[in-house]
């Protein structure tokens, strides 16, 4: 593969093995550290020299050297010890990896099982990597492996991973895996029982906390109750709450009617109720906007923060002003199911039912020209408006047809043909960008784990290129941007850390894992569009994940240093 320089082992220690094997076996760091100014008989695995360096938690930044032995940051300074591998990074930007809070890298691995014939560069987290990403957290919006044990006994089973990965129990699969048929209403003291059971279990296993896919079925059944007591089990184990809220849309959609501020509110309720941290997903404003400002819903984390019930409050954001989510996702709950629409209106008078609702929707909400089709098992559909299935002669099959009629004859296919993953064209621009430079928000990409080969599902760019733009749209000199470069590290560094609870990472300091990158600010650029999404970034020029290299000189080496994060 073009992108993919091989190192081998033996490369990269070469004479400090033994250095190496004595930080592995004994856990001991030399005395260097602490003495970032001499160490001139030290020899480091790596040394990077003259970098720009931003240490994740807003400083200044300062010109230094970082040396590295083991998957530590040992010395940080003016050094003159020797480096098995030196990177010169004389007018690079040196900074911790990027910490990813909301991915959905597990449910890549859910929906294309078995995961041991993987393409291996999608298991490599290329896609991550050459953003600058060295952690991701999957699991999210209630997505993902029911059973945290058995994605990570698959994941032991892969030889590596490229990027460190944790994970969140997933409510609404979890929910769906104990309850068939699902219940609608209120679950039972029996049923809430069961599933507080469940949930100790993945805790003691490791998952760091749940999410909530509250839009999603069959998430959306769940009741404020529910969550609550869910939280309660959660917040024994120091976990935290994540939620994709129940409505983003700026006048709310029925049954609930609720919109996103008061989706938001539920959120902070949950927080407080169970005394638990809360994390609000991908925070949007998705049409119809109404008049709902970005100031409205920062003012609600800030004071959720605040006062005689604060807890701890945040939220993340992705870059892009175009959604990408399940096809059914905006049918009323009434019709949807997981892979779908319920069985009963798939025909007859109950399937007109369903083509009424998402006219509605059409004409209401967001119409059929603003939803793009991709990865359906019907290639002809891919990267087709749902207004174009009725126009265009390569499509015979719905002459005559209504854009609700092809909607639903999408979404009413057999149960094991899933109904595709959509573009739509729905997020509020300015709210969003008004958004992204809030004190308590993380930049997040919602995207997959993925590669540049075809054989993989279409996906939405922000998994290619989220932290890239970041950098370059959303970070001073950039025209319109409100964030200055340590505030926006910041944002991807030791603020989600902290959050997360993913200890010794986030920061440049002596004593914290060494998963460092490197970046040529001036050669920064995504290369992911609408139309080819899976294109790798370029700029980052050496990535470091636990103290060995992940990119270098611009390359993917393949070396598989990730490691599993648990709840520890």
């Amino acid at each position: 593969m073009e992108n993919v320089r091989r190192l081998t082992r033996r490369d990269f220690l070469k004479d400090a093995a033994k250095t190496a094997a004595v930080v592995a076996v004994s856990g001991v760091l030399p005395p260097i550290i602490g003495c970032g100014e001499n160490g001139s008989d030290v020899t480091y695995d790596t040394l990077i020299r003259g970098g720009e360096i931003h240490d994740g938690m807003g400083n200044a930044p300062r010109i230094a050297d970082i040396g590295i032995i083991g998957d530590r940051i040992v010395a940080i300074g003016n050094l003159t010890g020797a480096g098995v591998r030196i990177i010169e990074a004389q007018g690079l930007l040196v900074c911790p990896g990027f910490i990813d809070v909301h991915t959905h890298v597990d449910l890549t691995y859910l929906l294309l099982e078995p995961i041991d014939v993987f393409p291996k560069d999608l298991t490599g987290s290329f896609n991550y990597l050459y953003q600058g990403v060295t952690t991701v957290v999957g699991g999210n919006c209630g997505a993902g492996y029911p059973d945290i044990k058995v994605f990570f006994d698959k994941l032991d089973k892969l030889g590596g991973y490229g990027t460190n990965i944790c994970t969140l129990a997933p409510h609404s699969l979890i929910r769906q895996v104990l309850f068939d048929p699902q219940p609608e209403q209120p679950l039972s003291d029996a049923q809430l029982l069961f599933m507080k059971g469940w949930f100790e279990t993945q805790m003691e296993q490791g998952t760091i906390g749940f999410s909530t896919g509250l839009e999603y079925d069959p998430g959306s059944y769940s009741d404020t109750t529910e969550l609550i007591e869910l939280a309660k089990v959660v917040r024994k184990y120091d976990g935290l709450y994540t939620s994709h809220t129940r409505d983003q849309t700026g006048t709310g959609v029925p049954p609930t009617d609720w919109g996103v501020l008061t989706s938001i509110d539920e959120a902070i309720k949950i927080g407080i109720e169970a005394d638990i941290p809360v994390h609000v997903s991908h925070l949007q404003v998705n049409t119809p906007w109404n008049d709902v400002t970005a100031s409205q819903i920062l003012e609600k984390i800030e004071n959720a923060r605040q006062g005689p019930h604060a807890i701890d409050v945040t939220g993340c954001i992705h870059t892009y002003n175009i959604g990408w989510g399940p096809l059914n996702y905006r049918l009323p709950q009434k019709y949807k199911k997981v892979n779908g629409i319920k069985d009963i209106y798939k025909s007859g008078e109950k399937r007109l039912e369903v083509q009424a609702a998402i006219q509605k929707v059409f004409d209401e909400y967001i119409p059929a020209e603003k939803i793009q089709i991709c990865s359906w098992e019907d290639e002809r559909y891919n990267m087709q408006y749902i207004s174009d299935l009725v126009k265009q002669p390569e499509f015979p099959e719905n002459k005559g047809k209504t854009p609700a009629e092809c909607f639903v004859d999408i979404v009413a296919k057999d149960p094991d043909v899933p109904a595709p993953y959509a573009y739509s064209d729905e997020i509020h621009g300015d709210v969003k960008d008004g958004i992204i430079p809030g004190d308590h928000i993380f930049m997040s990409s919602d995207g997959l784990a993925s590669s540049e080969d075809r054989e993989t599902p279409i996906v939405h760019p922000r998994s290619f290129d989220n932290a890239t733009r970041v950098l370059t749209e959303f970070v001073l000199p950039a025209e319109g941007a409100r964030m200055d470069l340590p505030s926006a590290i910041r944002k991807m560094t030791s603020l989600p850390a902290d959050k997360f609870k993913l200890r010794e990472r986030g920061r440049i300091e002596e004593g914290y894992f060494a998963d460092i990158v490197v970046i040529n600010r001036g050669k920064l650029k995504s290369n992911a569009t609408f139309e080819i999404e899976n294109r790798y970034s370029e700029g980052v020029e050496y990535s470091l994940v636990n103290g060995v290299l992940a990119i270098d000189n611009g390359k993917a080496t393949d070396q598989r240093a990730g490691k599993i994060l648990r709840r520890v």
